[in-house]
């Protein structure tokens, strides 16, 4: 993490003031912390695919199962396996995804299980 500090001004008074961010890398995705477990499918599925009403209506709980980075990790993965089932990908493709599928996943059960959910219910 990279600390940054900035300076803001206040829109009501013009007052300036200093605020250090925080930035984080999005290396996170790479470095295989993010980990799709079938416990985080199953709330994916429970919101059929929708973050908005997973945040809005999702138990503490099942907002604590899975990150918003996961999720959308998730979703990107479901896209690309749709478009592999569907005939539209090209061979290398469905040969990078798989190994991508392998490094993010905890399980070859669990990419399995996520490969039937879409076949299944035409999940986006």
């Amino acid at each position: 993490m990279l600390n940054d500090v900035v300076q803001l001004v206040r829109p009501f008074d013009g007052s300036v003031f200093e605020a250090t961010w925080r930035v984080v890398s999005l290396d996170i995705i790479s470095d295989n912390i993010l980990m799709i477990t079938k416990e985080k499918i199953l709330v994916y599925k429970k919101y059929h695919g929708d973050l908005d009403d997973w945040s809005r209506w999702g138990s503490r709980r099942e907002r604590r199962k899975i990150a918003v980075e996961e999720w959308r990790v998730l979703e990107s993965y479901c896209q690309d396996i749709r478009i592999v089932q569907n005939g539209l990908a090209a061979a290398a493709f469905a040969v990078r995804l798989e190994g991508a599928l392998k490094h993010d996943f905890d399980t070859a059960a669990t990419i399995i299980f996520l490969k039937e959910m879409i076949m299944e219910e035409g999940m986006k």
